[in-house]
C-alpha cells in the first residue's frame, strides 16, 4: 500500500533514465567495498551530463565530499540538475542527505525541480526535490 506522501508526490519519469543512472552507480560502487557507510550519488544535468561521486560517510557533520562534488559541476558551469540517484553500498536507493539537497538548491534554485529517485514498497518512484525539503 502506498503512503499518502507517495500518492501526492510521485512524478512521472523515464525508467530508462533510472536504469542508466543505477548502472553508473553500480559501476562506481565497486570501489567502496572497504568503506563502512558509503553511498554513491549520481546526478544527471539538464545538459544530459552525468556526474558521480562516492560519499564515504554521509552521516557525518562535515560535508566536504558533497561540497567538492557540487563544486566540480559548478566549475563546469553545469549546475541545473534534472535527476539525482543516491545508492548505499548495499544497493538500496535512498534520498541524499538533507545537507546535500540544501546545497543543490543553493547551487541553483531551479534544482527544486530535480527528480530524486526513491525506493518504495511498489518499486522505484521519483519525487521533486521541493517535495522532500519541507
Amino acid at each position: 500500500m502506498e503512503t499518502l506522501f507517495e500518492l501526492k508526490t510521485a512524478e512521472q519519469f523515464d525508467i530508462s533514465v533510472f536504469e542508466r543512472m543505477k548502472k553508473s552507480a553500480e559501476n562506481v560502487s565497486v570501489n567502496i567495498d572497504t568503506v563502512k557507510r558509503a553511498q554513491v550519488i549520481v546526478l544527471l544535468t539538464a545538459n544530459e551530463v552525468e556526474y558521480s561521486a562516492v560519499i564515504s560517510d554521509p552521516l557525518t557533520e562535515g560535508k566536504t565530499e558533497e561540497s567538492a562534488f557540487l563544486e566540480k559541476i559548478t566549475a563546469e558551469n553545469n549546475t541545473k540538475i534534472s535527476y539525482a540517484l543516491c545508492m548505499w553500498k548495499d544497493s538500496c536507493i535512498d534520498v541524499p542527505s538533507f545537507a546535500f539537497r540544501k546545497m543543490m538548491v543553493e547551487l541553483d534554485p531551479e534544482n527544486n525541480n530535480t527528480m530524486i529517485f526513491v525506493q518504495t514498497a511498489k518499486g522505484i518512484s521519483a519525487v521533486k526535490l521541493s517535495n522532500i525539503m519541507k
